[in-house]
């Protein structure tokens, strides 16, 4: 009796997360039709805002990339914020020449940096990415068109399958939660951003306090929460004429701890769509997880672990072909099934790691609330 309880309960969850997932690629679908905007005001200008610090073997791709856009210098400026570099990046920034400003701060973390470095733009449109990105030359010039009118702007964010073995499999897992994110944007109901490419315009420019200091992380799906708190006006496009291309270095436990760090800004979320999908993604990747020893152990049938991943490929695949083909990113279909196959593992340890990273955090800061951790979501 039981068992047959716990097996329809895995099957209400399947069901919830495959309906999920064809919703997101109805949503996906949307975001690849919109028609493409017409020609913002010829003195449209915007600010690129970008964080560093100790970024000296990354700075020159991205300064040589900013050089070389094809916007008129004059409609744009690059101000970048050091946050406390102890090597030479401050100063190839301030060699960089005209259109770029350096601005030197002692290291405060992030998200204190940022706010500073939005609150010194010279246009009202804000661009942001981070060092490592590299964009292509019609990247601002596409930005203005397409942020014309909105509030924000999702741009896609493309991570080179490059420097390890897991590399490609990291690129593939990235653009899942991409794909994931553009369909919510188009259902209307975004949850999650990237500040590698986000745009934002005057009225959703944050303050300190609303990028969360408290926490190191996550200040792009702050500043997403806080627009869609508001009722702004918010799109994401994939043009590939303005996605931004950058990469993860480190090995595979530099990986697990970045996604870790991501997923620990989870429990901060107070927007309801950001929880309840993080809750049932994050339910029903641990049902995988589960389910392999306890069918092995009897206390399941040995079909029951089959059939969730067969649910989820029947979830994902139709999402993740549209999003791959949409974005040139077809060269990682092959790693997509080994990824369906570790992911479940992968994202439990990850939860379970941004738990104790989350409540450590809070012990440190002597807080005796309550902690609730959603999880790593993906589509």
């Amino acid at each position: 009796m039981v068992n047959a309880l716990i097996v329809i309960v895995l099957c209400i969850i399947a069901t919830l997360y495959v309906l999920l997932m064809w919703a997101l690629w109805v949503g996906l679908g949307r975001v690849l039709a919109q028609p493409k905007p017409a020609e913002p005001p010829a003195d449209a200008g915007i600010s690129v805002v970008v964080v560093f610090r100790n970024e000296v073997h990354n700075l020159p791709a991205l300064l040589g990339a900013l050089r070389a856009q094809t916007l008129p210098q004059h409609r744009w400026e690059a101000l970048f914020i050091d946050d406390g570099s102890t090597d030479g990046g401050p100063a190839m920034v301030e060699a960089a020449g005209d259109g770029v400003a350096l601005l030197r701060l002692p290291p405060r973390g992030k998200k204190p940096a940022l706010a500073e470095g939005l609150a010194r733009t010279r246009f009202g449109t804000v661009a942001l990415c981070d060092a490592d990105c590299i964009p292509p030359p019609t990247w601002l010039a596409e930005l203005l068109r397409w942020s014309h009118g909105v509030a924000l702007l999702q741009g896609a964010v493309l991570v080179q399958p490059t420097g390890h073995w897991a590399a490609p499999l990291d690129a593939l897992d990235y653009a899942s939660l991409q794909a994931a994110a553009a369909g919510a944007f188009g259902l209307g109901r975004p949850i999650m951003a990237a500040s590698a490419n986000l745009t934002v315009g005057p009225a959703a420019v944050p303050s300190a306090h609303h990028l969360r200091p408290d926490i190191d992380t996550g200040d792009d799906v702050f500043i997403l929460h806080r627009a869609k708190r508001m009722g702004l006006s918010m799109r994401c496009s994939l043009s590939p004429l303005m996605a931004m291309r950058t990469r993860f270095d480190g090995g595979v436990r530099q990986r697990l701890a970045r996604r870790m760090r991501w997923a620990s800004k989870a429990t901060a979320y107070t927007d309801a769509d950001s929880v309840v999908v993080a809750l049932l993604v994050a339910l029903f990747n641990l049902s995988i997880a589960l389910a392999v020893p306890a069918s092995a152990c009897g206390l399941l049938p040995v079909g029951t672990a089959p059939a969730l991943w067969a649910a989820k490929l029947l979830a994902d695949t139709p999402l993740m072909l549209r999003y791959l083909r949409a974005t040139g990113q077809r060269n990682l279909l092959p790693y997509y099934l080994p990824l369906q196959i570790l992911y479940p593992f992968y994202t439990t340890a990850e939860a379970v790691g941004a738990l104790i990273r989350s409540k450590k955090r809070k012990m440190k800061r002597g807080s005796n609330g309550i902690f609730i951790n959603f999880g790593a979501w993906k589509g």
